[in-house]
């Protein structure tokens, strides 16, 4: 099995998944695609964390609206099955930065919140594979 990284630079804020999908088109199976973060979403997310360590109540807008807008021009199927998923990653999102203002920025927190950006971009990408025909799964975790 091959595995293809796709970084944040080559994602751009989503702009860059018509290119990832026709490279995963063109590789074909048995494939690992792995994502990194959209650009700048790990910058974000570690001044969020920061903010929320300091106390202040964070607030999701931005990546809100960029993650949407990843599944605007997405078919209805694809938005039905990415929309909850995202609207779900947003709360556990909002859930871990309120342990670090409430609790503290422990390691294990840092990394939650860390890591979000990751996940968050697979969602749209598993949704943009999917609607081009591509066999796709998302597995988070250790296979």
């Amino acid at each position: 099995m091959r595995v293809m990284k796709f970084g944040g630079s080559c994602l751009q804020d989503g702009s860059g998944l018509p290119q990832v999908v026709a490279r995963v088109r063109a590789a074909g199976p048995p494939l690992c695609v792995v994502v990194s973060a959209f650009k700048g979403v790990t910058d974000q997310l570690r001044d969020l964390a920061h903010a929320a360590a300091a106390g202040a109540s964070p607030d999701l807008t931005l990546l809100t609206r960029a993650h949407a807008r990843l599944l605007e021009g997405l078919g209805p199927e694809a938005r039905a099955t990415g929309e909850p998923a995202l609207a779900a990653l947003l709360r556990e999102l909002e859930g871990t930065l309120s342990e670090v203002r409430a609790q503290g920025a422990t390691p294990p927190r840092l990394d939650r919140v860390l890591g979000w950006g990751e996940r968050a971009c697979a969602q749209p990408a598993l949704a943009h594979l999917a609607q081009a025909g591509v066999d796709a799964e998302l597995r988070v975790g250790a296979a």
